[in-house]
């Protein structure tokens, strides 16, 4: 009976294998309207008309930059964005480059702005940043962390994090906010 069970859970994940190695589809980045018809006085060839397109359509673009519709940023505020994040899991809504703009943050170092025990030598600890971590398993009793400490949070496999402090061991840990 164990054989014939273990046979049918092994045959169902071959035959649902196939469709869970497939990839997302990336979502194609289509720039807004306000930005598109900017975009398409480049192919006008008389001077006046692509002027008057040029000055009907950023002003177009300014509306919907002053309404909040269009929001600019740049690499670096990706990269922050990014990096205050991790350790969350969010849907992909592609708000935040495709993984050929901006590395995925795999590590972060900081300092230690305050722990608080949990008993059994795990911590919640606030980095100075403002995001709070959580031990999920003890730390080694020399490696007890405290204010100021150098700490090293990396991302592991299967959506694991690991976090070290000055050096020492490392832990898994999940992040609360």
């Amino acid at each position: 009976m164990r054989i014939a069970i273990a046979s049918g859970f092994i045959a169902t994940l071959l035959i649902g294998s196939p469709s869970l190695a497939q990839e997302k589809a990336p979502v194609p980045a289509t720039p807004p309207a306000s930005v598109s018809e900017m975009m398409g006085c480049r192919a006008m060839t008389d001077d006046a008309a692509r002027l008057a397109c040029y000055d009907r359509t950023v002003g177009n673009l300014q509306q919907a930059v002053a309404a909040r519709e269009v929001v600019i940023v740049n690499s670096a505020e990706v990269k922050k964005a990014r990096r205050s994040l991790f350790g969350f899991t969010l849907p992909d809504l592609s708000i935040f480059g495709g993984k050929d703009d901006t590395p995925e943050v795999k590590e972060i170092r900081t300092k230690i702005a305050s722990v608080r025990s949990l008993g059994y030598n795990k911590w919640q600890i606030r980095l100075e940043d403002g995001a709070t971590w959580e031990t999920t398993e003890g730390f080694r009793e020399g490696d007890i962390p405290g204010v100021g400490d150098a700490i090293r949070i990396t991302k592991g496999a299967f959506g694991n994090y690991f976090l070290a402090v000055s050096g020492g061991g490392s832990v898994r840990a999940r992040r609360l906010s």
